[in-house]
């Protein structure tokens, strides 16, 4: 499963980490996004590592509609022509998301049904141009609350679609929904759109997903560990607020289990006191120790859940 981190890196400090560290990357174009995004794809397209990775350009249809201020086919067309262009051939991949039209008036205002057909279409209309445009690349969605039979006209639009769990319910309903579309999906390859919690990544059989938290959290002072095949979290910074609490922090867990995050770290060639001071450090351990996880965690199959996938 490959993993397209997303995040904002264009500190000169973060460039080894955003260039040389992260296998894939999603980046935005909306807002003050494009020309970042614009730049970081133009300081890395010809680096030699790049050409095998993959990168993935999402539309901020979602941010944007959040914002109040819905993003428009022409702009999205603009900024996907400058990545087209200028891009196309320097990665192994370059894919772009289709401009979704969020249904409802607003955040937080429950679409009607007329509102969510009406969507629908649009996100339709705007799939049919944009791949008449540039091909293949341009990636439709599946939201969870779109039926059953949407799923269908999806698979027929695309070979590689992306599936959207959503965050507004339990990681059980997220887990079960995107279980049943993989189920129903053989054949095809689904991107999981922010679906990054470690039992959604073991649990379901996705081609890719996108992830910012994972490498974010070491700006927080966490580090990941694993134990008895599951990945948890662990404060680690000298200037966490946790770091009284007890077993959260490094400093509070048992002799037996710092010995083996230290030793961890010699073994990746980290010291303690540098996962303590340096955020960087901790970032690009987090990537490591993420990616080596899910090449060496077998998927669990648990089947699927009954009820628990309904929307």
């Amino acid at each position: 499963m490959r993993v397209f981190y997303s995040g904002k890196g264009d500190q000169p400090n973060t460039r080894y980490l955003y260039h040389d560290c992260m296998p894939n990357r999603l980046v935005s174009i909306h807002g003050k996004y494009f020309r970042y995004s614009r730049d970081w794809l133009a300081s890395c397209a010809d680096l030699p590592a790049w050409s095998s990775r993959e990168v993935m350009v999402d539309s901020g249809a979602f941010s944007a509609f959040m914002e109040g201020h819905p993003i428009t086919l022409e702009e999205v067309t603009r900024a996907y022509d400058v990545f087209a262009t200028r891009f196309s051939n320097k990665f192994k991949h370059l894919w772009f998301i289709n401009l979704d039209v969020i249904p409802g008036a607003g955040p937080g205002i429950r679409p009607t049904e007329d509102e969510i057909a009406r969507a629908l279409d649009k996100s339709d209309d705007n799939l049919v141009f944009l791949q008449r445009r540039f091909g293949d690349v341009i990636l439709p969605v599946f939201h969870r609350l779109e039926s059953w039979e949407r799923l269908e006209v999806i698979k027929s639009q695309a070979k590689f679609f992306c599936a959207a769990p959503g965050q507004q319910v339990g990681e059980a309903v997220r887990v079960e929904w995107a279980k049943r579309v993989l189920a129903q999906c053989k054949g095809w390859k689904v991107h999981g759109l922010a679906a990054t919690s470690e039992r959604i990544m073991v649990e379901v059989d996705w081609y890719s997903v996108d992830s910012a938290s994972w490498a974010r959290m070491g700006g927080f002072g966490i580090i990941y560990t694993a134990t008895s095949g599951r990945l948890r979290s662990v404060y680690i910074s000298a200037q966490s607020p946790r770091r009284n609490q007890i077993d959260m922090h490094y400093d509070t867990l048992p002799a037996m289990a710092q010995r083996a995050i230290r030793d961890e770290f010699e073994s990746m060639g980290y010291t303690l006191d540098g996962m303590r001071e340096k955020y960087l450090d901790r970032m690009v351990y987090n990537i490591k120790k993420l990616e080596h996880f899910l090449q060496t965690t077998p998927r669990r199959d648990t089947g699927i859940q009954g009820a628990l996938f309904n929307p």
